[in-house]
């Protein structure tokens, strides 16, 4: 009885995935032990490889032409393609599958592929604006961590909640690793421009930090559309929410607000534009409601996040600081 190859645990595997494993040199046949004159064939794993050497190899069956066969009777290859090439001393068979499926795989790894690697290139765009992302301290050491971002030349702009008042507070940035002692250009509130802008010794951070600017976005953002928000540890990815979302009494003062509250930063984070990468804003607060119900009010219940525009940053910065 004529035996058929054993291909272990994947001999369910659907016809074409096994000739893409083995077009792609990630397996490969190898006869084993001969039984009853003749041999069993098992597929093993390999590295990928890549010269034309041993490409041909990859698809050589020492057994000849029945070998041969038995390859082309699992993946269907008619036999009007049949070929023969000797590789070495021995009996052998070169069956050429990689022509035939040349096209299709390429074509099927082109696909995936592009998806793979937008995704990756777009993650790490994104975590090419942590660079910018710092720590804002206070001495004495406050329990929770508020952020900011560094727009060059020594310039850090963050909420001014998170700062405080700079003469009680006596703040810091962490950069690249490095704490820095801080101090106040130009301070706002809270209730008013929830903007501090402070300066740091721009010679103590390092040389590829030095050369950075950070531009502001001139374009003011629009409902819909997609920013990353960066802190020096990771960045998320959200979306500009329309003010109209918003309570009536809340739509005119906070009128830009992104909608992923939970799995974006806190106060004084970077909002960034994630096509061109400029600064949109600064955070500074959640923007919650407490529905009622029949019971009463119930829990506050996050809705947005609010930051302070490019528009109002740019304003805020004097002349003498704008580069």
């Amino acid at each position: 009885m004529k035996m058929q190859p054993n291909f272990s645990f994947w001999q369910h595997e659907p016809k074409f995935l096994r000739a893409v494993c083995l077009a792609l040199g990630r397996f490969h046949l190898r006869d084993g032990r001969i039984r009853g004159g003749r041999k069993q064939w098992h597929l093993v794993a390999q590295p990928r490889m890549r010269s034309q050497q041993n490409e041909a190899k990859m698809l050589n069956i020492s057994d000849g032409k029945e070998g041969c066969a038995e390859l082309r009777k699992v993946f269907m290859i008619p036999s009007r393609f049949k070929s023969t090439r000797s590789l070495s001393r021995g009996r052998s068979e070169y069956c050429p599958i990689r022509p035939m499926l040349r096209f299709t795989i390429g074509l099927i790894l082109a696909t995936a592929g592009l998806g793979s690697l937008g995704f990756a290139d777009a993650q790490s765009t994104d975590d090419s604006l942590r660079i910018y992302a710092v720590d804002i301290l206070h001495n004495p050491p406050q329990p929770w961590t508020g952020y900011g971002v560094y727009l060059g030349r020594g310039l850090v702009i963050t909420a001014a909640h998170v700062v405080g008042s700079a003469s009680q507070t006596n703040p810091g940035v962490r950069i690249a690793g490095v704490d820095l002692p801080a101090k106040a250009v130009k301070e706002g509130s809270l209730e008013r421009v929830d903007l501090t802008l402070l300066s740091i010794d721009e010679k103590k951070l390092p040389i590829y930090l030095q050369m950075r600017r950070m531009p502001l976005c001139e374009k003011p953002p629009w409902a819909g559309e997609p920013v990353i928000v960066a802190i020096p540890e990771s960045t998320a990815r959200s979306h500009i929410m329309s003010p109209q979302l918003l309570p009536l009494d809340v739509r005119t003062k906070f009128s830009t607000v992104i909608r992923d509250v939970a799995t974006t930063g806190n106060s004084g984070s970077g909002v960034f534009d994630a096509g061109t990468k400029c600064l949109l804003g600064i955070m500074s607060r959640k923007i919650f409601v407490r529905p009622s119900t029949s019971a009463g009010e119930s829990e506050e219940k996050d809705i947005a996040k609010y930051f302070v525009p490019a528009s109002t940053i740019r304003a805020f910065i004097p002349t003498e600081s704008r580069f």
